[in-house]
């Protein structure tokens, strides 16, 4: 008894903190390698069916991380922004996805961001990078990916007031990738064909 007691005083202690804190570490170092391996090999996606366009991609069924947000089920055309809080490519894409926000509310089209995360890790996240679009949230995670094939984030999407996708972009962007979303929105009032890239 006095083996165990002495374990949990000083040296000890702080000893089994670092144990856990190294542990937890080394289990978010596997789940961002196995994130990063994924947008990296798409061989790996290619059994795996990818939203695309013409597919149709609801939001009237996920919650605001906001409370005084509305639904913007009837806005003629949006561009969404779906993320996790642990993807690195998902926070690289930051920047371009601001860029992109601001054309979008240009032209009238209603900017939402889609977190496959829990909220409250969601809205520290949003606030540590700060994030200004609206962002919504599904109440089963792994319902909602499976069901619109949202399996590889980060994902750029422009929908219509039908609900269907004319546009989509997935992992990180690259500058032409930029000013093809850019020429995208530009054009979405008078495009039911966009194209959308992919890595």
């Amino acid at each position: 008894m006095k083996t165990l007691k002495s374990y949990f005083e000083g040296k000890n202690l702080y000893v089994l903190f670092l144990h856990i804190a190294v542990i937890a570490l080394a289990v978010e170092v596997v789940v961002l390698a196995r994130q990063n391996n994924e947008l990296k090999n798409p061989k790996q996606r290619e059994g795996k069916e990818q939203l695309a366009v013409g597919d149709s991609l609801s939001i009237s069924d996920l919650k605001p991380l906001q409370a005084n947000y509305t639904l913007p089920i009837n806005s003629p055309n949006q561009l969404l922004f779906v993320f996790t809080t642990t993807c690195p490519f998902c926070k690289k894409n930051l920047d371009n996805w601001k860029k992109l926000s601001e054309i979008a509310k240009e032209k009238n089209i209603a900017v939402v961001g889609i977190a496959l995360d829990l909220p409250d890790s969601t809205v520290k996240y949003m606030s540590a990078n700060k994030i200004d679009f609206n962002v919504l949230f599904p109440a089963d995670v792994n319902a909602y990916r499976q069901k619109y094939k949202l399996l590889g984030v980060p994902k750029t999407i422009l929908r219509d007031s039908t609900g269907v996708v004319r546009g989509v972009w997935t992992g990180l962007l690259n500058g032409q990738q930029v000013e093809e979303v850019a020429s995208a929105i530009s054009d979405f009032k008078n495009s039911q064909h966009i194209i959308g890239g992919s890595l």
